[in-house]
């Protein structure tokens, strides 16, 4: 009994200790799939430390290294800690304090510098570690990498004064009565909230040298603008960001100024203002730039995206404002001129070979020249004050409607050809233009329509379309007997290929029942015949006859005979295909392949194979079967290799072999691949013959899976 409870006590230690080892394990797994920094302290002075993985990473130390700041000065890692910009000594850290008082230290913002000047931001807990008597054995501590989380902060604050800066700058846009007024006033706000070393707006001069023109600028000394020199020619001093802006219509950054040898012209000048780095934005009218907002900053890369894309939104709408401006001032031009137009109009009306007629709103005449007297046959008495339907052809009035939706301001200008009736009674075909001429107001003053007589141009149409219409006539016969050729054609081909399908079929049952009846016959006579053999060799052999050996031989023989019928029956019967599927039928057959022929044949699978009808299963097997008769018949390799390869929207078998190779364009002429090829396109696949650059041949074959054919993807089971 002592016996047995000593071996009961043995096997249960080894159960606690498979235990504690599993769950050291597992707690390591744990510790090295974190991604937060985790270090422990082994002693209470946290001079031996460990860490994860992500904890050396953090601190870009190799695993196994002691990321202790208190290790010995032969083990201790050259990096700093800092805080609130001091330095902090190895007490001063959060696990040594932790450790020395005993109580968890939690959320410390700190600082990383690593030893080549990088920085990284950390939010760092440390909590003591106690032994069975209460003091502190140890520590542990968790740190996480802030540092996109304080550049993400950074930005959101330069993003809001950029959005204080554009909607200042949209009030200016609505406030500024001049260009000049509107222009300083973008830069000042741009300057003043957005906290940039200068800004300054420069406009694109159409002279030979393309300079920038200055016109308003913000943060900048008397006279320092006229020494820049900037171009939008692609010269040196026009690629910089200004010039490039305005050359290609874009926003063009510059992130160093002092290392951009597109800024060269202009470095000393930027180290005596504290320019790091500059973006311009073109100002757009109609798509096209003409002239740039400059901004500098004292930061390298001090401009993020989103800053950009809002500066960007910004100078949009100023290149907007300054059109509508620029517009205002047109529009005032514009109207001095429309009253000097008016007048050459009259006289142009009236002295005008075109006919012409001025209607009101309600398509009345209001004024007619000459030539639209004379193409109606009427004087001007008496068609002025007479409506216009007086004078239209009847049933002509389908312009009436777009006439009501002109008179109405819906639409501006109407073009229509119609028919007029000439005092005599005769039509008159017209190509008519008519335009709306609107009040201040924007309602319809009258409308201006314009005449041009076509009716000789009609004449000659109505005699083509006559033409035309013989034409199609007879083209409709042809087009009626061709189709019916093509239909008959298409009809002769579906049976052909429903031919070759059955044939297909027929060849393939045919195959499968010689394979039957060569295993299922033929085996198993010469099995038998291989039995007796055996019986009447040992026999012989033991009445010690002459003939024994040769008994044997002839059994030996059968034997091998056996072998080579089962290897044509499977050749000609894949019974593994029907039994455990395409793959394993696919390896069964590099097996028989290497057996048979001494070269190395195996099967690669990659991806889930997905699941194929049986019919395209065998038609696949036979297009890799043909494959590696034929390498191995005329390739002499050294190996074949079998690949079955599926993704989301192709799966693909592949023969590849290291043979002699051959030509695509040469291998079309077999009669195998011809069988191939057709066996693909009946599951919707295609071949594709390539010759690898080291060598060889590979035979594809492509089969979609994302729309599968008919025959080629198995039904799911509803």
């Amino acid at each position: 009994m002592a016996r047995q409870r000593a071996e009961e006590a043995e096997a249960a230690m080894r159960v606690s200790e498979a235990g504690e080892r599993t769950r050291r394990e597992e707690l390591e797994t744990l510790m090295a799939a974190l991604p937060v920094a985790v270090f422990f302290a082994q002693d209470a002075a946290c001079q031996q430390m460990t860490g994860n993985r992500a904890a050396m990473d953090l601190l870009r130390l190799p695993c196994g290294s002691n990321p202790s700041a208190s290790a010995p000065a032969s083990e201790r890692s050259d990096y700093a800690v800092w805080s609130d910009g001091r330095r902090l000594q190895a007490h001063e850290q959060p696990m040594q304090q932790a450790a020395a008082s005993g109580q968890a230290v939690w959320n410390s913002e700190l600082q990383i510098v690593y030893p080549d000047g990088e920085k990284s931001q950390i939010l760092g807990s440390a909590s003591p570690l106690f032994d069975a008597s209460g003091a502190v054995r140890g520590c542990i501590g968790t740190f996480v990498d802030i540092s996109k989380r304080k550049r993400t902060e950074e930005e959101l604050s330069r993003v809001n004064r950029t959005l204080l800066a554009l909607t200042e700058s949209n009030r200016t846009l609505l406030l500024s009565p001049t260009e000049p007024q509107l222009l300083q006033d973008v830069c000042r706000n741009i300057f003043e909230l957005c906290g940039h070393t200068m800004v300054w707006i420069g406009y694109a001069e159409d002279n030979p040298a393309k300079s920038v023109r200055p016109v308003a600028a913000a943060g900048f000394a008397d006279g320092y603008l006229e020494t820049l020199h900037v171009s939008w020619a692609d010269t040196p001093h026009g690629r910089g960001p200004t010039g490039t802006a305005i050359r290609e219509g874009q926003p063009s950054q510059c992130a160093e100024v002092l290392t951009d040898p597109r800024l060269a012209p202009w470095h000393a000048e930027a180290v005596k203002h504290g320019c790091s780095s500059s973006l311009a934005l073109p100002l757009l009218e109609n798509g096209k730039a003409f002239g740039a907002v400059t901004i500098y900053s004292r930061a390298p890369d001090g401009f993020s995206s989103e800053e950009v894309k809002l500066l960007s939104e910004l100078a949009g709408d100023l290149g907007r404002g300054i059109t509508t401006l620029r517009l205002r001032e047109a529009h005032q031009q514009a109207e001095a001129a429309l009253r000097d137009s008016e007048a050459r109009f009259r006289s142009i009306f009236y002295h005008s070979a075109t006919p012409m007629a001025v209607k009101l709103p309600d398509g009345r005449f209001l004024e007619v020249n000459q030539a639209y007297c004379e193409m109606l046959g009427y004087s001007a008495a008496e068609v002025l004050g007479a409506a216009a339907e007086d004078f239209t052809f009847p049933g002509d009035g389908h312009a009436a409607a777009a006439m009501r939706q002109l008179a109405a301001g819906e639409i501006t200008a109407i073009r229509a050809e119609k028919r007029y009736l000439h005092k005599r009674g005769h039509p008159v075909w017209c190509d008519t233009s008519v335009s709306m001429v609107s009040n201040p107001d924007g309602s319809v003053a009258y409308v201006i329509v314009q005449a041009h007589d076509i009716t000789a141009r009609k004449e000659a149409e109505e005699n083509i379309l006559k033409l035309n219409q013989k034409l199609e006539t007879r083209v409709l016969e042809r087009t009626v007997a061709l189709r019916d050729t093509v239909k008959e054609l298409k009809a002769e081909i579906a049976e052909r290929q429903r031919l070759e399908r059955e044939i297909l079929e027929i060849s393939e049952r045919e195959q499968c029942r010689l394979g039957q009846d060569l295993h299922d016959g033929l085996g198993q006579e010469l099995a038998g015949i291989a039995i007796l053999g055996d019986v009447h060799a040992k026999r012989l052999q033991a009445e010690a006859h002459p003939l024994g050996d040769d008994a044997a031989k002839i059994a030996a023989y059968t034997r091998a005979t056996i072998d080579s019928a089962r290897r044509l029956a499977k050749g000609l019967y894949p019974i593994e295909l029907s039994r455990s599927g395409l793959l394993l039928a696919l390896k069964d057959l590099a097996a028989q392949t290497s057996a048979r022929s001494g070269i190395r044949c195996e099967l690669q699978q990659s991806g889930a194979t997905p699941s194929l009808e049986p019919s395209a299963e065998i038609h696949i097997y036979r297009i890799v079967q043909e494959c590696i008769s034929n390498a191995v018949k005329h390739a002499s390799p050294q190996r074949i290799c079998i690949e079955a390869l599926a993704c989301d929207s192709m799966f693909v078998f592949a023969v590849t072999d290291d043979g002699v190779g051959f030509e695509p364009a040469a291998a079309h002429a077999g009669m195998g691949l011809h069988l191939m090829n057709y066996r693909a396109r009946v599951i919707g696949a295609a071949i594709v013959v390539e010759r690898p650059t080291q060598g060889g041949c590979r035979i594809c074959c492509q089969l979609p899976i994302g729309k599968p054919r008919r025959g080629a993807l198995r039904k799911s089971p509803m």
